[in-house]
């Protein structure tokens, strides 16, 4: 990227020189390819600047330009010494003076024993250039150009309407490059935008290869370089214009983080050798060389000094060597399943690529066929070469995952070990734990070059939740992904809803009709819905259905869920048993407590179908787990009305009638002493006496009568 311009000139205090060669208009002497030459005999190269205190205060470095002659170099010298002697006194700092050869050797375009020219680079330096000179390039065998079009965002070269419109009518191939200034991403997209519209200005076709020229000091050693770069590129991408190159030197520290940015395919080095010969050829495995920026074109209307370039893969020309594999270097998926993988181009061996459908590989050549056609070179992981095979067959990927297909899936995670990825640079999202039994749509899958599946995992409300080896799923037949063992027993606790017969939501039983039993829950499946559901069954093996889990308490055995009840009851039955425990150890034997009112705390839905109640005497002493079918529920603490059917006399002689048990008086005991009483009912209260319900003989209630004022005889 050179250029030539009479008004591109530095002044010192007493002379002054001409910018010839450089990349930039706004810093000319940042770019490596920055030469100059006196105005007039005796002139010197300009002024020379030492270091500023603030970017190094421990030593001044003063670096001579490249393409001095001798002469020019000696000149050189004594003012840098002038300025280190200078700074020296006034700083202290140590003095470094790099020189470089007296200059780049001058070169011919075309002649014999250096690399072939096969590009040149031009901006506004070179504006001398005529349309002839144009058709020079040509006839000299120069395929293609690179056009100088925008730098910072701030600089659109002039000029470069008239280059493209000259190169394009003598046949050239045309791309263009961006002189980077941006140290930060936003500087970045704003650069990009800049040059997106000088391109749309210009009516280039976003195919356009556009290089970012990275040079300048403060760009090329910023910590987020990677980054920037790829920020320009990016917004590149979103304006339309989706073929992009690196231009830089080799000799940069920072060079391999931009070459990642694109690849080794698309970047273009410079690098100058002092003797340069085809017989030494640099940057062989990257896209383009420049070689020199010293050279001259035999018949051009100046001898001014131009950048040349050999184009290694067609780059800068668009036109890569025939039948030579050229290092590539990219991931390939094979999306074709017609067709066949060779095992050389020439007269090899073919193998159907329906073994390799949907795989990654490896490219590592690419190899343009004097046929037309165009092949890669695919290895395996382990890098065993799996064949050549034509470029249509193939999609190229940005990584390792390959490219994705429609995968449109059910899975379910059916490990617990693992990581979930964000990516193919293989980036941890979440654990696979986080994830087991979970059912996710698999929209996608990826047949990795290290030879696993991978998945793209989708909840139920399109959130994505990454990319999980495929070995850790299983496929499902619907929506209600793969069941797996449980083996809990579960109580029903809710009263709504439905059981269902299938996944299909075929209704099968209603919650109500099972409200408060307990089954063995054998298998659960957690639905792609985002439900969990039981697969239920009773005692007796018999399947009941699927239910959603929040419909349900999970218990620690057969017992079944505790209920809270705290409700007073009166033991009915002499012959059952009290349980310490659902082993059934027996504690006590009903019969003790036979007509006694207990509380009754807890209630428990066994598995075996019966419900338990956890009892409490009056002194809150637990008696143990009893059939609450040995038991009538009460009210209060009267507990449950048990039948007896007798008329008794009434003894008694004081005391009360109660209307209620709360003890509210309703007759005096006085004023049916003697008299025969209608007696239905009993109540064994837990306060220890028993109480009848007491109807005269008329049939009118008389109320709650304590048994002791009575002749009643009580079966206790």
């Amino acid at each position: 990227m050179s250029a030539t311009t009479d008004a591109n000139t530095e002044q010192s205090t007493a002379q002054q020189v001409k910018v010839v060669n450089s990349h930039s208009n706004l810093n000319p002497s940042g770019s490596f390819a920055y030469q100059t030459e006196p105005v007039s005999a005796g002139v010197s190269l300009g002024s020379i600047q030492a270091t500023p205190i603030s970017e190094d205060p421990d030593t001044n470095t003063l670096v001579q330009p490249l393409g001095l002659s001798a002469t020019d170099a000696a000149v050189w010298l004594a003012q840098a010494k002038a300025v280190a002697t200078e700074d020296r006194e006034e700083t202290g700092r140590v003095q470094e003076i790099i020189r470089s050869d007296a200059t780049v050797a001058k070169i011919k375009i075309g002649q014999a024993g250096i690399p072939s020219v096969s590009a040149t680079d031009v901006s506004s330096y070179q504006s001398w250039l005529t349309a002839n000179d144009y058709k020079l390039f040509v006839k000299a065998g120069v395929k293609g150009i690179t056009v100088k079009v925008t730098e910072a965002d701030s600089y659109t070269s002039p000029v470069a309407a008239t280059q493209i419109s000259r190169a394009k009518a003598a046949g050239m191939a045309v791309s263009v490059y961006h002189y980077a200034w941006f140290t930060t991403t936003s500087q970045a997209a704003a650069e990009a935008r800049y040059t997106a519209a000088a391109m749309k200005k210009l009516g280039l076709p976003k195919n356009t290869r556009i290089f970012a020229d990275m040079e300048e000091p403060t760009v090329i050693n910023d910590s987020g370089v990677k980054a920037n770069l790829q920020a320009y590129f990016n917004a590149l991408d979103s304006l339309g214009y989706h073929s992009h190159g690196l231009y830089t030197s080799m000799g940069y520290g920072s060079t391999p983080q931009m070459v990642s940015v694109v690849g080794k395919a698309n970047s273009w080095l410079a690098g100058y050798p002092y003797n340069t010969t085809n017989k030494d050829m640099w940057n062989s495995d990257y896209g383009a060389w420049q070689f020199s920026s010293n050279a001259t074109l035999t018949g051009a209307s100046s001898s001014s000094v131009l950048d040349v370039s050999h184009d290694y893969t067609g780059l800068l020309t668009g036109v890569p060597p025939v039948d030579e594999p050229i290092n590539y270097g990219k991931y390939v998926t094979v999306t074709q399943n017609s067709g066949s993988a060779w095992s050389s181009l020439s007269n090899g061996a073919s193998t159907p690529l329906t073994g390799l459908y949907r795989k990654t590989y490896l490219a590592k050549t690419i190899t343009y066929t004097s046929n037309g056609y165009v092949y890669y070179a695919l290895y395996s992981s382990n890098g065993k070469f799996v064949g050549y095979v034509n470029t249509g067959y193939g999609t190229e990927a940005d990584n390792v995952g390959g490219v994705g297909f429609s995968y449109g899936k059910y899975v379910t995670v059916t490990s617990n070990s693992g990581s979930v990825w964000q990516n193919f640079s293989w980036q941890q999202k979440s654990t696979i734990a986080s994830h087991t039994h979970n059912t996710y749509l698999a929209k996608y899958a990826y047949h990795a070059y290290n030879g696993s599946t991978y998945l793209s995992l989708y909840d139920a409300k399109g959130n994505w939740q990454g990319y999980i080896n495929a070995g850790n799923t299983e496929v499902c037949e619907g929506r209600q992904g793969i069941g797996y063992g449980y083996g809990q027993y579960v109580t029903i606790t809710a009263n709504t809803g439905s059981i269902w017969g299938d996944f299909s939501w075929n209704e099968r039983a209603k919650v109500a009709d099972h409200y408060h039993e307990t089954f063995l829950a054998k298998y659960a499946y957690r639905n792609y819905n985002g439900s969990t559901y039981l697969s239920l069954y009773d005692k007796d093996g018999t399947w009941l259905g699927y239910l959603n889990s929040g419909n349900v308490r999970v218990n620690d055995g057969k017992a079944g869920a505790a209920f809270t009840i705290n409700q007073y009851v009166t033991i009915t039955d002499k012959t059952g048993n009290i349980f310490s425990d659902f082993s059934w150890t027996i504690r006590n034997k009903t019969s003790k407590y036979y007509h006694q009112t207990l509380m009754a705390r807890y209630v428990y839905c066994n598995f075996n179908g019966f419900q338990y109640y956890s009892l409490y005497d009056a002194n809150n002493k637990w008696v143990g787990y009893m059939n609450v079918g040995y038991a009538k529920a009460g009210a209060g603490k009267q507990g449950g009305a048990i039948a007896y059917d007798k008329t008794v006399r009434v003894t008694g002689k004081t005391g009360s009638f109660w209307g209620s048990f709360d003890w509210q008086e309703r007759n005096k005991v006085s004023a049916y002493t003697g008299q025969k009483i209608v007696v239905p009912l009993v109540y064994y209260h837990s306060n220890g006496f028993v109480y009848l319900s007491a109807y005269d003989t008329k049939g009118h209630w008389l109320g709650y009568l304590n048994a002791g004022n009575t002749d009643a005889i009580l079966d206790r």
